[in-house]
């Protein structure tokens, strides 16, 4: 087995060293007859921040499958957010890559691990839900007394985007949503084709303004399509979020990838066509909007 060894320290002169954190975990994977294929340390980094150097560059090995394995001293060296571990856990599990946390003696290969892996799913969306519900009752409080809310009105180019990308979409409330369907892939369950409207798509959806944007969506591959798709949302500067399929049993085996970028709006457009051609969707006329 290859092990990727992740280690990180908030701050590097406050007598803070990743050493001892490295130290260990090398020396656990020699007891495991594991070979360490890479080091990643971030330092001077707050486990707050998403992005960091080493950890990107650990998620892009991951999906070049450099390691079987990623080990990290504790938990919150990786993540100090539930939501943001699972998101990383989630990854690891559909590139099968498995996660070991010394500390808490957890490996996801195991059991137990994989328990963990569910009550941290399980925690996350308790996260998410009283999230939304604190801001809707300070949104009813704030209507309450008369306040009223929101940015002005001031939403993306529509008709550019929809140039840009080759498929018109659909306008709702702030957000601008493209679909487009994959039914060159004549999928089918119990002899019912499987189309846009079940899932089968790939989708970009665009909020803000035309010179500060956001991007999501999912976009739907072939097992062949994954690497030029990956290779070409790095290039544009689109992270990804997680990749996993859910027909199993199904051949051809299609994978979603989940993915999310900021940036001006004609660039996000552009991103996401160089995903679109990737997946040789020339023809505007599979693309059908919801």
């Amino acid at each position: 087995m290859r092990v990727a060894i992740y280690a990180r320290v908030s701050t590097a002169n406050n007598g803070q060293d990743p050493t001892m954190q490295t130290r260990e975990l090398r020396e656990y994977a020699e007891r495991r007859g594991w070979t360490v294929a890479g080091e990643y340390v971030d330092i001077g980094i707050s486990g707050t921040k998403e992005k960091r150097p080493e950890l990107d560059r650990l998620m892009a090995d991951a999906h070049r499958r450099r390691f079987d394995v990623v080990a990290v001293w504790k938990f919150d060296r990786m993540a100090r957010s539930v939501s943001h571990l699972l998101r990383v856990l989630e990854t690891f599990g559909a590139l099968d890559v498995h996660f070991v946390s010394l500390s808490e003696a957890i490996d996801t290969a195991t059991p137990a691990g994989k328990m963990v892996f569910t009550v941290l799913g399980a925690v996350a969306e308790l996260e998410r839900s009283l999230i939304v519900e604190r801001v809707r009752a300070g949104l009813r409080n704030a209507r309450a007394k008369g306040k009223r809310l929101g940015r002005p009105r001031v939403a993306v180019d529509t008709a550019k985007i929809a140039k840009i990308v080759g498929h018109e979409g659909e306008q709702l409330g702030e957000v601008y949503k493209i679909t487009v369907g994959r039914d060159d892939l004549n999928m089918k369950e119990h002899g019912a084709a499987i189309n846009a409207r079940m899932g089968l798509n790939t989708w970009a959806a665009f909020v803000g303004t035309q010179e500060n944007a956001a991007v999501a969506g999912d976009i739907a591959m072939l097992e062949t399509e994954v690497t030029p798709v990956l290779k070409a949302l790095r290039k544009n500067g689109i992270d990804v979020v997680a990749i996993h399929h859910h027909m199993t049993g199904d051949r051809p085996l299609v994978i979603f990838l989940h993915y999310w970028g900021r940036g001006p709006a004609d660039k996000l457009a552009t991103s996401f066509k160089a995903a679109l051609d990737e997946l040789g969707k020339g023809d505007a006329s599979q693309a059908m909007a919801h």
